[in-house]
């Protein structure tokens, strides 16, 4: 089939990878073992001043989320060699959410799933390599991904390959040597030495932000706000200048020109003029000139470029980057509002999906190597939407869909002795499947004019009152009598109304 004047094969399209080595990037060619055009030392010497605050609450955030171990069952009666728990529909349904758990094999294939609570995996999250533990190991993996874009992880396994540690290497010093077979053939990892230390492609794990540039090193939030970090970096190195120098610009001390002073009266008035007016202790003092000195300023203020507001602009721009809602980095124009609507928004949309990428290269490169059963998943990251939960849960009991003791279960609370009893609104009685006993009429006379004013038809119109009556004696026969005499004026003032 020709397609634009070529010959394609489509059936030998879907398994002919040839092509695919021939998208390695061409620099690649004169030299496999060259670092890429970033500089990634200078991005990890960058961690201070905002962009610390950013990555850090990230790297915080990430590493406090709780990653657990699921097994999945082909039947429901299958015997596990692990202990495992039962899990709650709420976990179950935002698996069926998750597209990157969702979509594993395992799980498409399975009758059940359930919780792993003692592994081999567990064993080696709780003491990663000897030298760090869990929440260590999972800030830093962050924190190389939110400074240089890249975090590559050394799988330490034993003789039945299975990991039993992991290892964080410098992004700074590793080296990806691409291949036009596999795409990857291995790493490099330069020591301080000098030397070289390589891996091949299945023992280290790369951990990445995506780069629409470049198919092998990640692209860091840092790296998109380069410039803002470099003029905030310039702000600050003005700033202190500015302290060294007293808190004012560089000024000159302008003499009368009728006056001339030796080397030795001019140190004395400088030494008296920087003990006066210099220093942090002195800013703001207002300086007393007289015998027709002068003050020269020799360049501009902050306040004339635009320092405080620029200042500003850098923190919002590498907030941004990072994803870091304004109302966790100042309490200015801050209430509790906006500061939980920012908390709701910075999970949502920074750290759920740092999850999910971890959660997929974990599923896909190291689980597989205890079981291809297992999984890894965190728990969900965005918290519920509290007002909505509330106004659910007392909707349920109001109108007797739960009880106490089954909203007390999704809270993770203990049944209690009373929680069986129906509660509803004031008044509500929960129905038995009985029918209701027949009421005996009641009669009261009616005001005409009272009735005239409350009874109205759907066109507005004043209805005509109608009862029935059932009576056996004189005396009953009389009063009805008279409310029927009653009814019927009421039912001529109705008319006369409606005309």
């Amino acid at each position: 089939m020709k397609l634009f004047g070529y010959d394609i094969n489509f059936k030998a399209a879907k398994i002919d990878r040839s092509k695919i080595g021939q998208t390695v990037p061409g620099y690649m060619d004169k030299n496999p073992n060259a670092l890429v055009h970033t500089n990634y030392t200078s991005m990890l010497n960058a961690y201070k001043s905002w962009v610390y605050v950013c990555s850090n609450k990230n790297a915080i955030s990430f590493a406090q989320q709780k990653l657990k171990l699921y097994v999945t069952k082909q039947s429901k009666n299958e015997k596990l060699l692990v202990k495992t728990k039962s899990i709650s529909k709420e976990t179950r349904k935002y698996m069926e959410r998750n597209s990157g758990i969702a979509s594993l094999d395992c799980v498409r294939k399975s009758v059940d799933i359930e919780e792993v609570t003692e592994h081999r995996y567990h064993d080696m999250m709780k003491n990663v390599n000897g030298f760090m533990n869990r929440f260590e190991f999972m800030e830093i993996l962050d924190l190389h991904q939110e400074l240089c874009g890249n975090c590559f992880v050394y799988i330490v396994k034993d003789i039945l390959s299975v990991p039993v540690e992991m290892w964080l290497l410098q992004p700074d010093r590793v080296t990806i040597v691409p291949s036009r077979e596999n795409w990857i053939a291995g790493y490099v990892y330069r020591t301080m030495d000098g030397f070289e230390i390589p891996f091949t492609a299945d023992e280290i794990v790369h951990f990445k932000f995506p780069n629409p540039k470049d198919q092998y090193y990640g692209w860091s939030p840092l790296a998109a706000v380069a410039e803002s970090y470099n003029i905030g970096m310039s702000y600050s190195k003005y700033e202190q200048s500015l302290m060294n120098n007293g808190g004012i610009p560089p000024i000159a001390l302008v003499a009368p020109k009728d006056v001339s002073y030796d080397e030795a009266s001019w140190k004395r008035i400088l030494t008296r003029w920087n003990k006066t007016y210099g220093g942090e202790k002195n800013e703001g003092k207002t300086a007393w000139l007289e015998g027709g000195w002068d003050i020269k300023q020799l360049n501009v203020t902050p306040r004339e470029m635009a320092y405080l507001s620029g200042r500003k602009m850098t923190r919002e721009e590498i907030a941004a980057a990072y994803g870091v809602p304004i109302s966790k980095l100042t309490s200015e124009n801050v209430n509790r509002a906006n500061a939980e609507a920012g908390d709701y928004q910075y999970l949502a949309d920074t750290i759920a999906p740092r999850c999910t990428r971890f959660e997929e290269r974990v599923n896909e490169k190291i689980i597989p190597m205890f079981d291809e059963r297992l999984f890894v998943m965190f728990d969900d990251p965005v918290p519920e939407n509290k007002e909505y939960k509330l106004r659910e849960r007392e909707s349920h009991l109001k109108v007797f869909l739960t009880t106490i003791n089954e909203e007390r279960k999704i809270l993770g609370l203990e049944p209690v002795a009373w929680g069986e009893l129906p509660v509803g609104q004031q008044g509500n009685v929960p129905y038995d499947g009985t029918k209701p006993e027949p009421q005996e009429q009641q009669f009261s006379s009616t005001d005409p004019a009272q009735s005239q004013s409350q009874q109205f038809d759907e066109e507005g119109k004043v209805k005509k009152p109608t009862r029935k009556f059932s009576f056996d004696d004189e005396e009953t026969q009389a009063q009805v009598h008279a409310m029927i005499l009653e009814e019927v004026i009421a039912e001529v003032i109705a008319e006369e109304v409606n005309q």
